[in-house]
């Protein structure tokens, strides 16, 4: 059966429909329950893929992702964000940009695949030529998911997304384990990845109602270069400021180090990657509705910045507490060399969620020598810390990473500070309550005496920390009597209530 062309998604919620406060809280209640089932999925796929394969391998799809991501940020072009932003767009616009994606990834693949063999001599692994070559037919995939998810995102049918993305989940999981159990090595870390933009691409434009077509008006191809080209300059620096340390880290450390540094990264900045992924998606599109009334932009941003806080905080910090035992269980004994790292990098992962939604600001005011002044700053710290820091091993990496981090923390505060005013009072007074819970909770897990309460066994300990923790910490904020709070508080328990009735 054929699928119906799109229609010009509309711009904002019709007088007599839901009011924004309404839309963001369905949207955020749907791509929060797509997290709930994701998350634990993919947690348990990287566990599983983690016990299957090698540091080695890890570390060497990590050296594949430096030019494989470098590239696949140029194929987006920034696209999604463009739609999104613009406060008007018509059906020949999205044609336009649905001609552009493609042309970006046919362009790309053409480009990866001829320099496989050049990039795989300069980073001393052979193997790297073969992994690029499969991973570019991911840019031609991926150039047709930008627009559709564009349009659902536009349209604030978060519902529809989150079940596209469940699916992906599930396909990207399913492949990848299936793939390492029949002893395929790194390439399952290859396999998997394919099969979820795949699923991605057929179900965002089913979803969407959307066939590709293309067309090419030369007002909307300038419209979309200016915009596009700013966001992809700073994607670019974004992904060379989080990628290149793996190229350095590869080459003067060796892929086992790099596998086991990019476990611990991982870890560290899961909470941000996860809860941010969730929140940032719906303030875009929200800040374009409201961005011409700072006050508003001002509110909104307070109030997620203290959200993100109350989630995320307690998970990074619980996770400082008991970082040694959680590597050990889940990971196994190989990968005990990613407990000191871990800790350290847990700092920066505070740092970038409380300062995340910044960002979005920049974008959402379309401050393009922001955005670049960010990655650049960035970038250079990144470069800088990974190259001094290399000279003291996989630890003096990780403190160059954190002092990095801190760096792009001030900076990009201080850039929008310039838009919304925020003053630091007001940001530190967000989430000075939720980081002294979680620091309380923290304290309390880590000297929990569980060999005089006869536990033992590192499994049990760390269920039994674990426990402690998540009590302690519902109990702490059942006692906090901020209205935000108290109203999620009580829209949680009117759900179960109804659900109980």
């Amino acid at each position: 059966m054929s699928i119906p062309e799109s229609r010009p998604p509309t711009d904002a919620e019709s007088q007599n429909g839901p009011d924004r406060r309404t839309v963001i809280r369905k949207s955020l209640g749907w791509l929060s329950l797509a997290q709930l089932i994701k998350n634990p999925w993919e947690f348990g796929v990287s566990v599983a893929l983690a016990r299957l394969l090698a540091p080695s391998d890890f570390g060497l799809f990590a050296l594949a992702l430096v030019f494989y991501g470098l590239c696949q940020v140029v194929s987006t072009f920034g696209l999604s964000n463009v739609i999104v932003q613009r406060e008007r767009v018509t059906r020949p616009y999205l044609d336009t940009a649905q001609s552009i994606s493609l042309l970006m990834g046919l362009g790309l693949f053409a480009l990866l695949s001829a320099l496989a063999g050049t990039i795989s001599q300069f980073a001393q692994q052979p193997q790297l030529r073969s992994l690029l070559h499969v991973l570019s037919f991911a840019f031609i995939l991926t150039s047709f998911t930008q627009v559709p998810t564009a349009i659902l995102t536009r349209q604030m049918k978060f519902h529809l997304i989150s079940g596209i993305e469940i699916g992906s989940s599930a396909a990207y999981g399913i492949v990848s384990v299936a793939t390492a159990a029949a002893g395929y090595g790194v390439w399952a870390l290859v396999a998997g990845p394919i099969a979820a933009i795949l699923f991605q691409a057929v179900g965002s434009s089913v979803a969407a109602r959307r066939v590709p077509t293309l067309a090419w008006d030369r007002e909307h191809v300038s419209s979309i270069r200016r915009f596009g080209t700013t966001l992809t300059a700073a994607s670019l620096m974004n992904h060379l400021s989080r990628h290149l340390d793996y190229l350095l880290i590869g080459r003067l450390l060796g892929t086992e180090v790099l596998g086991i540094y990019k476990r611990a990264y991982d870890l560290a900045t899961l909470p941000k990657d996860k809860v941010m992924e969730v929140v940032a998606r719906v303030f875009l599109p929200s800040l374009t509705e409201i961005r011409r009334n700072p006050e508003d932009v001002k509110r909104l941003t307070l109030a997620k910045i203290k959200l993100v806080a109350y989630v995320c905080l307690p998970a990074l910090l619980g996770l400082l507490a008991v970082a040694d035992g959680f590597i050990l269980v889940v990971y196994g004994e190989k990968w005990l060399r990613a407990v000191a790292p871990l800790k350290i990098m847990l700092f920066g992962g505070v740092c970038y969620v409380l300062t995340a939604l910044f960002s979005v600001i920049l974008i959402a005011f379309e401050r393009r020598r922001a955005i670049i002044i960010l990655q650049v700053v960035y970038s250079l710290a990144v470069i800088a810390g990974v190259l001094i820091g290399s000279r003291f091993g996989l630890l003096g990496v990780s403190y160059g990473i954190l002092l990095a981090i801190v760096v792009y923390m001030f900076t990009v505060y201080r850039l929008a500070h310039g838009i919304v005013g925020i003053a630091v009072v007001e940001f530190v007074g967000v989430f000075r309550l939720p980081l002294l819970l979680s620091v309380a909770m923290a304290a309390a897990v880590l000297g929990l005496p569980t060999s005089a309460l006869g536990i033992s066994g590192d499994a049990a300990t760390l269920a039994v920390k674990t426990a402690v923790g998540v009590v302690l910490y519902v109990i702490f904020v059942s006692f906090v009597r901020d209205p935000d709070v108290v109203s999620i508080r009580r829209g949680l328990l009117r759900r179960l209530r109804i659900r109980n009735a």
